[in-house]
């Protein structure tokens, strides 16, 4: 699931930008083993949902500001079902955690999207 994390960050441009792209090599170095393969599946998908979305609309997917997460969950509600809309939240929730950035989807505004 961590390989794939670092696949999805850019090419630095900040130092900002090299710390998060570390984090997640070292996340994925910390995590390799550590979750099913179908959850490594569902993860690597979701990041690349949320991530081409954030793409789409030009938004930054890392650090998400809580109104980016909360526009997403928006809009994924349009068209999928809650329970999958639960299932990005909670993968964007992993995303910041190996990135080491503040989660967005502690704020109010996620909470009630």
């Amino acid at each position: 699931m961590a390989r794939s994390l670092t696949k999805i960050a850019t090419v630095p441009a900040t130092a900002a930008e090299a710390e998060i792209n570390a984090n997640l090599r070292h996340y994925a170095e910390a995590s390799r083993g550590a979750f099913a393969s179908n959850t490594e599946r569902a993860l690597r998908v979701d990041v690349m949902i949320f991530t081409g979305w954030c793409a789409g609309e030009g938004r930054q997917a890392l650090p998400a500001s809580p109104e980016t997460v909360a526009a997403f969950i928006d809009a994924m509600a349009a068209s999928r079902a809650s329970a999958t809309v639960r299932r990005y939240v909670s993968c964007v929730a992993t995303f910041r955690r190996a990135a080491a950035v503040a989660n967005p989807c502690e704020a109010q505004v996620v909470k009630l999207a």
